[in-house]
C-alpha cells in the first residue's frame, strides 16, 4: 500500500511541475537609437545616445487626405522616460507631415519631415494615454507605410 501511494505521489509530482515548466517563447527587440528626440515646453530636444526597447509594434499603413489628421492604432500607456520610435515611409515623398503622439487631452507632440521618410523617438515626460498620430501638411492625399515601436 506505501509503495502504491509514492508512485501515486511522485506522479503527480511529475505531471504539475511538467505543466509549471512549459516553455514559453518570447522575443526580445533592442534597437539603438543614435539620437533620442523628447519634446518640451521649450521644444523638442536632441538627448545622446540609448538604447529602446518597445514593449510593442505597431504597423502603420494608412492614407491620409490633404490638410487632414490621422490616427493610427488603439491608445497605449506611456510613464514620463518612455519612448516611442517611429519608422515610416510616404509617398508623395516631397509632402510636407508631422508624426507624433496625441495626449488625452489634444495635445499633439509631433516632429516634422518633408523628406519622405521618418526614423525619429519620441520621449514621453508626464504620465498617460497616447496615439500615434500623423498630420498631413499637403494640399494632397499622402500614403504612409511603416512601424511605431512603443
Amino acid at each position: 500500500m506505501g509503495y502504491k501511494r509514492i508512485c501515486g505521489l511522485l506522479a503527480t509530482c511529475a505531471i504539475i511541475l511538467t505543466g509549471i515548466s512549459i516553455p514559453v517563447g518570447a522575443k526580445e527587440a533592442v534597437k539603438s537609437i543614435d539620437t533620442c528626440l523628447s519634446w518640451s515646453s521649450a521644444g523638442l530636444q536632441v538627448t545622446g545616445t540609448t538604447t529602446i526597447q518597445p514593449l510593442a509594434t505597431g504597423k502603420v499603413d494608412v492614407s491620409i487626405s490633404a490638410k487632414k489628421m490621422a490616427t493610427v492604432g488603439d491608445s497605449f500607456s506611456l510613464s514620463p522616460g518612455e519612448a516611442v520610435t517611429i519608422n515610416c515611409s510616404y509617398s508623395p515623398s516631397w509632402a510636407d507631415l508631422d508624426f507624433g503622439l496625441v495626449t488625452s487631452d489634444g495635445s499633439f507632440y509631433y516632429v516634422n519631415t518633408t523628406s519622405g521618410s521618418i526614423n525619429k523617438t519620441i520621449e514621453v515626460e508626464e504620465w498617460g494615454q497616447y496615439n500615434f498620430a500623423v498630420r498631413n501638411n499637403s494640399s494632397v492625399d499622402v500614403s504612409v507605410v511603416g512601424f511605431v515601436n512603443y
